[in-house]
């Protein structure tokens, strides 16, 4: 979008106008626990994180925080060796949604990581958020190797209706020419059709009702055996905020599928979003590492 400034934010009034464009953004005006707070921002500022902030003039429209960390903390390597960016929050204005300011973001963030020599950027995401998967995998490039049932436990603001907080945790590897290429539109994404005549097998196709909504595939799911498969969620998550009873199905069948994928040692590498059979569809890519 055009006319709109991306910076670091280094002063501390900057870091008021993102405390209120979260409340705005998420609706979590009264739910401090689920807010980076005001002095925790000044405090990741100080020691130096990106908090980035895109600009409308003195309007702040969007902004991303991260801060450093250690990519395995289970490893005896050096930090050195082992540091990453753990990016924990993005929002974007509501007026200004669709606009490529989430994109421009995450590569502002790139540009801060390499400029410090680290490779790799981590964030979580709600698996059945198809909006965010399409930016994280297919436009983006990351990759998800890991399924945390849970994440923020079970008594938390970030648990969902049905009372859990399930998240994949995305693996952005800034320099690897797989996400030059998504950045740079240079990498040829293959379509549902051309994956369906390679013998890719949607294993769990849902069906549409006659309102419209998705329902999860009921018959048995069958893992393993090829070296890529796909996983179907529903194509717009707001259409579970519809049906609560829907919406508790779809995260228990959700549950139970990808943590048997996860499972096997597939992991996910792309994610396509088109019409099929008459309907938009939404799935998961999952093969092997190095496949």
């Amino acid at each position: 979008m055009e006319g709109i400034e991306y910076r670091l934010l280094r002063q501390v009034d900057d870091l008021h106008k993102v405390v209120q464009l979260q409340q705005l953004v998420r609706g979590w005006g009264n739910e401090a626990d689920a807010l980076i707070s005001y002095h925790m921002l000044v405090s990741l500022m100080r020691s130096g994180a990106p908090i980035i902030g895109a600009f409308d003039g003195e309007l702040l429209v969007g902004f991303s925080v991260g801060f450093f960390g250690l990519h395995n903390i289970h490893s005896e390597r050096p930090a050195l060796a082992n540091l990453k960016i753990a990016s924990k929050r993005m929002g974007v204005h509501p007026d200004y949604r669709n606009s490529g300011i989430g994109l421009q973001l995450k590569r502002e963030q790139r540009n801060f990581a390499k400029q410090q020599g680290i490779q790799l950027i981590t964030w979580t995401f709600d698996p059945l958020k198809s909006r965010n998967a399409h930016l994280y995998i297919r436009r983006l490039g990351g990759m998800v190797r890991e399924y945390v049932p849970d994440y923020y436990g079970t008594d938390h603001e970030l648990t969902d209706i049905t009372g859990h907080s399930d998240r994949f945790v995305c693996e952005w590897w800034i320099s690897s020419r797989r996400v030059e290429e998504r950045l740079n539109g240079n990498r040829p994404n293959l379509t549902l059709k051309q994956y369906l005549e390679g013998g890719v097998e949607i294993i769990n196709p849902t069906s549409g009702r006659s309102d419209g909504l998705p329902e999860p595939y009921v018959g048995s799911v069958t893992i393993g055996g090829t070296s890529m498969l796909m996983v179907e969620i529903p194509a717009d998550e707001n259409d579970l905020t519809r049906d609560e009873t829907l919406e508790r199905i779809w995260r228990s069948h959700s549950r139970l599928v990808l943590g048997a994928v996860f499972e096997m040692g597939y992991i996910v590498t792309d994610f396509l979003h088109e019409e099929y059979e008459g309907r938009a569809r939404s799935f998961y890519l999952m093969g092997f590492d190095g496949v």
